[in-house]
């Protein structure tokens, strides 16, 4: 039986609801990492186009800048390593709960610990007093905690990296967030947002720019100080600090490039990593940031890169920025880092040919990720993503106006419309097999 397509949105936002990042409540926009949809709940289809075709309308931003949002999340999960690593978690899940029995439900527990890990709970944020109101600045420091085991215990091999917000009147911290890698992903999907925001700025007559970018810039401090994106704010509050940078989309397009590196930072380079002695202040933190780095913690991994700068290096572009970085943390160039993440993408394809269709599938979208992370000199930079739209890899979108947008560019059988349902359905069924498992498991 064949739903209607009204049905099928339904269930693209039932999906999307349960599996948004971070428990964060979305109403503009989501992407979903477990259907590979993008959903677009205040752009219709007609209005997307418009917004392509007449940048220079102020209209056009929000819904530009949200479809270049969604679209970084889409490339970071098909196109970085860390990416692609936690899409073998979601499918090798999804093989295990269609193949019942027991002897792979480690499988699903592997992607319940992944999706929990990424975005780290609610336990590792702490508020202890009220933010310094919008204009006046927060002061930082970094501290370095551990996770908690099932039982409720410290770990000792599992650290976490945080990032302490002050008020700089009391000196006293209100806010601590953790490094985590929601917080690299949504830093590279902000940068997005104000590269095509700027780009719309430039298609502007005078009068309307200065206003526009006026309001831009009210608007975008205010959610950089504001408790609630604070994770999603960390990078750039880190680059800004580090660098003396107060310009918020030089600040942001300098996180995301060191960002872009870190979620695939190749492993065969950890232990050559030469942590910058202002991360390792003493002996304790040189054991935790060890694990850390060895662990390829992204956001430990992104902190290490960026601290290895100073306020002398802020003159610098971000490509000399970059390659200071690497040389005095002992690095190879950012051409042999690439070379590096390519072959461990491409080692990850020789078990999945031939392999079933799920596993062709996930085949196809790492294939998909390798040809775009390919496409570019340098890891990811913000402001390429819309292109995908028209160049491809694109996944399927949904729009408010309950039209669809089909993949461009990538071959992948579950992205026949007719053929969506038990997929969704699917998805839909493991959230209850995940919560049995978590039971027995202890997760």
């Amino acid at each position: 039986m064949t739903t209607t397509e009204s049905e099928r949105h339904s269930m693209i936002r039932a999906r999307s609801a349960r599996w948004g990042m971070a428990e964060r409540v979305i109403t503009v926009a989501q992407f979903d990492p477990f259907t590979h949809w993008i959903s677009f709940n205040r752009t219709t289809q007609p209005q997307f186009h418009a917004a392509l075709h007449s940048p220079g309308d102020p209209r056009s931003i929000e819904h530009l800048a949200n479809a270049a949002h969604e679209l970084r999340h889409w490339r970071d999960t098909i196109s970085t390593y860390s990416g692609q690593q936690y899409l073998k978690k979601i499918y090798f899940a999804m093989e295990a709960a269609s193949r019942g029995g027991v002897s792979t439900r480690y499988r699903v527990i592997d992607l319940h610990r992944a999706m929990h890990g990424q975005a780290l709970s609610k336990f590792y944020h702490d508020k202890s007093g009220p933010a310094p109101t919008y204009p006046d600045p927060w002061g930082w420091n970094l501290s370095c905690g551990q996770r908690y085991d099932a039982d409720g215990r410290p770990t000792t091999d599992s650290p976490i990296l945080f990032i302490r917000f002050l008020d700089p009147r009391t000196q006293q911290t209100f806010l601590r967030v953790p490094f985590s890698r929601i917080a690299l992903l949504e830093c590279n999907a902000i940068a997005e947002e104000l590269a095509v925001s700027l780009s719309c700025h430039a298609s502007m007559d005078e009068d309307t720019r200065i206003v526009e970018q006026g309001e831009f810039r009210r608007t975008r401090l205010r959610d950089i100080y504001s408790e609630g994106m604070a994770e999603y704010s960390a990078c750039n509050h880190l680059a800004s600090n580090i660098l003396g940078v107060s310009n918020l989309l030089v600040a942001s397009a300098i996180a995301s490039r060191f960002s872009a590196i870190a979620l695939s930072f190749p492993a065969r380079y950890r232990k050559r990593f030469r942590l910058p002695d202002r991360l390792i202040p003493n002996s304790e933190w040189a054991t935790r940031g060890m694990a850390m780095r060895d662990a390829g913690d992204p956001g430990f991994l992104f902190a290490a890169l960026l601290m290895q700068l100073s306020p002398s290096d802020a003159s610098l572009s971000v490509d000399e920025m970059v390659r200071a970085s690497l040389e005095r943390a002992g690095l190879p160039s950012e051409s042999d880092l690439r070379a590096a993440v390519v072959e461990s993408m491409r080692n990850q394809l020789d078990h999945l040919a031939d392999a079933g269709s799920l596993r062709q599938s996930l085949g196809a979208l790492i294939e998909a990720g390798i040809a775009d992370f390919e496409s570019w000199p340098t890891f990811t930079p913000p402001g390429s993503s819309l292109a995908l739209l028209t160049h491809g890899p694109c996944p399927p979108i949904s729009w408010a106006d309950q039209s669809l947008t089909l993949p461009l560019g990538v071959a992948h059988s579950r992205w026949d419309i007719d053929s969506c349902e038990p997929w969704f359905q699917f998805a839909s069924d493991i959230e209850n097999r995940m919560s049995d498992f978590s039971v027995i498991c202890g997760v």
